[in-house]
């Protein structure tokens, strides 16, 4: 139960992080591909997304966001 915990408190804080890239949260659906690279998806055009990755030294915190699908 803590794993889950912990990860969802990382996604919400991933989501909210959003907006320090112009990214209105409540538009995108972040979604954990590895440990460190998510996907960042548009939820009202699936084909519009962009890959992220985070800290090392933080994983609740974006390194990058990166436009990987339009």
């Amino acid at each position: 139960m803590f794993k889950f915990l912990s990860a969802n408190k990382q996604l919400v804080s991933l989501q909210l992080g959003l907006s320090e890239f112009g990214l209105k949260p409540v538009d995108w659906r972040v979604v954990k591909k590895t440990k460190s690279r998510f996907v960042i998806q548009s939820l009202t055009a699936e084909d519009f997304y962009f890959i992220g990755e985070v800290k090392s030294s933080n994983d609740s915190q974006w390194q990058f966001i990166r436009v990987a699908g339009l």
